[in-house]
C-alpha cells in the first residue's frame, strides 16, 4: 500500500463521512479506495 494525503474542504469531507455511514463502510480509507476504483473503472474508456 501507498499512503497520500489531500486537503479537502471540511463540507466534502462530511458529506463523504455521511454516504459512507449510509452505506455501511466503517472505514474512510476502504471509501476513498472503492470511490477511486469506480472513477477509474467510469473513466478508463473515455
Amino acid at each position: 500500500m501507498y499512503k497520500i494525503s489531500a486537503t479537502l474542504p471540511l463540507k466534502l469531507v462530511h458529506e463523504f463521512d455521511e454516504v459512507l455511514k449510509e452505506n455501511g463502510y466503517n472505514s474512510r480509507t476502504k471509501g476513498l479506495q472503492d470511490a477511486i476504483k469506480e472513477y477509474i473503472n467510469q473513466h478508463k474508456d473515455q
